[in-house]
């Protein structure tokens, strides 16, 4: 009977060097080799008693020296050389963000992402969350077992199913798809407000960040329920993102304003001068509040929160960075 090989984690990497996997008490170390013909080549051995204990009172220190032994003179471990050592399981990590099940897989390309794109239903791969979940230690995301994450991809393929038959796979799962609005350049000496940019989610929230002079504001707020989905249907009842031809000429020193649309991995971006947009199908019911939204935040990320700002914003939080 084929012995099956066990499901292995890693755990300490140095990148073109090594990396280091356990599996329960088990350590195994795979270094990057040269061949006299100047091929590069994995070898790949399981740490003995001795090697673990040094790892244990020395921690990366030992790795260190016993890759480079190994690197030094590959040929003298040749007989603890395993066989097939890349194609062992690697430990799968299940999240949960939002209401979208993410898997974080590790292999020779190293630590991989994998989310439920919420147009098909499936698996693609990402490139959002490991950041998130690794540096930033997001709260918004949470760890799971398989058992939870597979009920979780049931569901969520289950919601998509639903918004197929009922005609609105635009947006199956909201929580990962997105409302942008940017406005303004960061670095113009002659705009006052430098760069503004706004993300809404169907959860009813609002992001806003602030760039220019040096100086960088953000902020967390409320808008009203269902404000992201009436904006993103205007949109969809017009002519976004294709914007009309005009022989016009900008003002100098013009401030564009960028919109995209997110729906699941994929998004649809157009550049336009706000004044021109709000005479064009769509964007003339969603430019007249974009600029009322933008002045409120910005009286908002300076402490006025009175709520005649705007009747759309509230529950602001100033972020203290």
């Amino acid at each position: 009977m084929m012995t099956k090989n066990p499901e292995i984690e890693k755990i300490l990497q140095v990148p073109w060097t090594y990396t280091l996997y356990q599996s329960g008490e088990r350590l195994f170390l795979s270094v990057l080799c040269r061949s006299r013909g100047g091929a590069d080549y994995s070898m790949a051995i399981e740490l003995g008693t001795l090697e673990i204990d040094a790892y244990r009172s020395l921690g990366k220190e030992a790795i260190d020296a016993l890759a480079s032994t190994i690197n030094y003179d590959p040929s003298s471990y040749e007989e603890r050389h395993i066989k097939g050592f890349s194609k062992w399981p690697k430990k799968t990590r299940f999240f949960i963000a939002g209401q979208r099940p993410v898997k974080i897989e590790d292999g020779p390309r190293g630590r991989r992402e994998f989310a439920i794109d919420l147009a098909t239903g499936e698996f693609v791969e990402t490139e959002r969350y490991i950041q998130k979940i690794f540096r930033d230690h997001s709260p918004d995301i949470d760890e799971v077992d398989q058992a939870t994450f597979d009920q979780r991809v049931a569901q969520a393929r289950a919601t998509i199913t639903d918004a197929k038959q009922k005609g609105t796979v635009e947006w199956p799962l909201g929580e990962e798809t997105c409302f942008q609005y940017g406005i303004g350049n960061p670095h113009s000496p002659t705009d006052p407000f430098g760069r503004q940019e706004i993300q809404i989610y169907p959860d009813d929230t609002l992001e806003y960040l602030e760039l220019g002079r040096g100086a960088r504001r953000r902020l967390k707020a409320k808008v009203k329920a269902g404000l992201m989905r009436e904006l993103c249907a205007a949109f969809r009842s017009g002519i976004f993102p294709d914007v009309p031809s005009t022989s016009k000429v900008l003002p100098a020193g013009a401030a564009l304003a960028t919109y995209r649309l997110w729906k699941g991995e994929k998004s649809s971006t157009t550049v336009v001068y706000p004044n021109s947009a709000i005479g064009w199908e769509g964007y003339d019911a969603v430019q007249p509040l974009m600029n009322r939204m933008t002045r409120a935040l910005y009286s908002a990320a300076r402490g006025e929160t009175e709520s005649e700002l705007f009747f759309d914003v509230r529950d602001v939080e100033l972020d203290p960075a």
